[in-house]
């Protein structure tokens, strides 16, 4: 015994002098240092319980991970934003334009009325968003919705990978629509556009699904698009548009979810009317009328869409960044509705070049096509569809330029153009993996659970016309 373990101490000796530390021992290590941490402040036991409760729920729940990561981001972004309030200006982004008027009727909203004529120029879907948040004491409250909204955003996008290809999927498109995409930059000032890119991205991932729960339909869809419909008006043809083809995914009491979703499109459509009504005389006459009608058509006239500019206005939008011939600038008026612009030069370079996985679209498009007798891709190909009308459309609006704002417009369908983009790196490793983790029958030498039948030899009779056994195993007689 004792010369047995003399020779153990030996080995141990040798193990922990004489040769270079495995990762074994490197993991024995950070235990014992763990334990000792633990031991020697006994306060931070609770802590380190709690994060690990904290790291199990969000792995259990990866989106919600996703959502907390893109959350923190956002926050971050806001708070150094130079064009928040108080950075360069006081008033910052709110100093004029949209964002003013967003803040004053979400003020109009909260102290229970509508707001008056002058200031009823856009949809009360966003602003009703930032009403609870007013109510709470905020000056600006559009900040802590952009924030919500983009985490959601991202959290989206996520899922929607997973649905086509798998968890790294949606991390790759959640992660790429986060650093390859100015959505973070353009939607940091208050932009209603953001809810239609949110809304698109919930009618996707319901499209998407093999099968969706009529309640989860109608609740989803319900949202997105009287949500749509109250801040954008034009807006809610692309979620809704969406969302139709996702009712085949509804398997069960699919006429309630339609019916559900349908009601809900009614009554907000006749608050809205009944709005325009009170304050600005008219059911049919929208915040719209007023935009850009004492030099043109206003924004709610269809003069003001034409699908002539859409050639030029992709090349100066998407390709080369310039304007009538020139590098597209800021024009002077600009400066004083957004004074915090002269310190923040604002970039206008093509769309591209600052969210280059778009050129990979018509590639994603192709690839996608083939795996079409799939569950979930064909869905993807009608919401990158919707895309592509949806860019046509605002090409054609006069009111798109490189100026200050307008990638907005476009910014909203990046996330899918994201996913298409991504998609042909990792089709090819799905397959892989399909045929790799394939289950394949094991071969023997005889049956082995009863005869198979497929296998199983035939009998050969005897010589003066003896029949063949059958496949039931039952020999014919002469």
């Amino acid at each position: 015994m004792g010369s047995a373990e003399m020779s153990g101490s030996g080995r141990d000796e040798q193990t922990s002098v004489g040769r270079t530390p495995t990762s074994n021992d490197w993991t024995r290590r950070a235990r014992a240092a763990r334990q000792a941490l633990v031991e020697a402040f006994p306060r931070n036991a609770g802590s380190a319980q709690l994060l690990e409760r904290v790291r199990k729920l969000l792995s259990g729940r990866p989106a919600l991970g996703v959502f907390a990561a893109a959350f923190v981001y956002a926050s971050y972004s806001t708070l150094t934003a130079p064009g928040r309030p108080g950075a360069i200006t006081p008033r910052g982004w709110y100093a004029g334009g949209d964002q003013s008027y967003y803040l004053a009727e979400v003020t109009a909203l909260v102290h229970g009325h509508l707001p008056d004529k002058d200031h009823y120029r856009y949809g009360l879907g966003y602003p009703l968003l930032a009403a609870p948040f007013k109510a709470l004491g905020m000056s600006y409250p559009f900040s802590i919705v952009n924030i919500i909204l983009l985490a959601l955003m991202v959290a989206l996008v996520f899922l929607i990978g997973c649905e086509l290809l798998g968890r790294r999927f949606g991390y790759a498109c959640a992660f790429a629509t986060v650093v390859a995409t100015p959505i973070f930059h353009v939607f940091l000032p208050p932009w209603s556009n953001l809810v239609t890119m949110v809304a698109v991205l919930a009618c996707t991932l319901v499209a998407c699904r093999p099968s969706v729960p009529w309640r989860q339909y109608a609740w989803v869809v319900g949202l997105s698009v009287c949500f749509t419909f109250s801040a954008r008006y034009a807006d809610v043809v692309w979620p809704a548009a969406i969302a139709a083809v996702g009712a085949w995914r509804v398997k069960e009491r699919r006429a309630t979810a339609l019916a559900a979703v349908g009601v809900a499109g009614v009554v907000v459509l006749a608050v809205t009317l009944l709005t325009h009504l009170v304050v600005l005389g008219h059911p049919l006459t929208t915040p719209y009328a007023f935009h850009g009608g004492s030099v043109g058509p206003s924004d709610q006239s269809l003069q003001s869409f034409k699908l002539s500019r859409v050639g030029s206005r992709f090349l100066d939008i998407f390709v080369t960044g310039h304007e009538n011939g020139s590098r597209a600038a800021l024009p002077s008026a600009w400066l004083d509705l957004y004074p915090f612009v002269r310190d923040f030069p604002l970039t206008l370079d093509p769309l591209l070049l600052v969210a280059p996985l778009t050129v990979l679209v018509p590639l994603g498009f192709m690839r996608m096509v083939p795996a079409s007798r799939r569950l979930t891709e064909p869905n993807i190909l009608v919401a990158l569809g919707v895309s592509v009308v949806g860019t046509i459309f605002y090409l054609s609006f006069s009111g798109n330029s490189q100026i200050f704002g307008s990638a907005r417009y476009f910014a909203v369908w990046m996330p899918l153009w994201v996913v298409a983009g991504l998609f042909p790196f990792f089709s090819d490793t799905r397959e892989q993996r399909r045929r790799h983790h394939a289950p394949t029958r094991p071969r023997t030498l005889g049956p082995t659970h009863g005869p198979d039948r497929r296998t199983e030899p035939k009998r050969i009779g005897p010589s003066n016309g003896g029949a063949v056994r059958g496949r039931a195993g039952v020999a014919d007689s002469n």
